[in-house]
This record gives structure tokens, sequence and C-alpha cells, in this order.
């Protein structure tokens, strides 16, 4: 186990936070950080999209490969949840 030093401010901040979850420091660092990455993960994404779209033919590209995959969706099969069941 490591540990990290923060200050008092952040340090009662995040007792209060596990008082209110009812979980260890550990555990609301770890949901956290699952949290920050994500939000990351979708702004960068954007980003990346926001970039594309700047590109013309980049754009332009992009959509027709979106047009052609959305063909994949009348395939005559039944809807499928994500959780594998239908």
């Amino acid at each position: 186990m490591s540990m990290v030093r923060i200050d008092e401010q952040s340090h009662q901040r995040l007792k209060r936070l596990c008082q209110a979850e009812g979980c260890s420091q550990s555990q609301l660092l770890q949901r956290l950080l699952e949290h920050y990455e994500t939000q990351l993960f979708f702004c960068q994404l954007q980003e990346g999209f926001d970039r594309l779209s700047e590109d013309r033919q980049g754009w332009a590209d992009y959509q027709a490969d979106v047009e052609a995959w959305n063909g994949t969706l009348n395939d005559g099969l039944p809807p499928e949840s994500w959780d594998g069941r239908s």
C-alpha cells in the first residue's frame, strides 16, 4: 500500500465524502479516479471529433464510414441488449 500526502482541507473533504458515501478513503479515491479517467477519455474524444470536423475531407471520409456502417443496423436480427440478454 502506498501513501499520498494531501493538504488538511482536502483530507477533511475526503473524510466527509467517505462518511456520506459509507466507504473507505481508498474506495472513494478509486471511484474518483475512475470517474476522472472516464471524463478525460470523453473530453479527449470530443477534442478529436472537433479537430476532425475542421478537416473537410477527413470529416467527409468519417461521415461516409458512418453511413456505410449504418447499413449493418438493418441485418434482420432481433435487438440485443449490451448485457447479453435479448
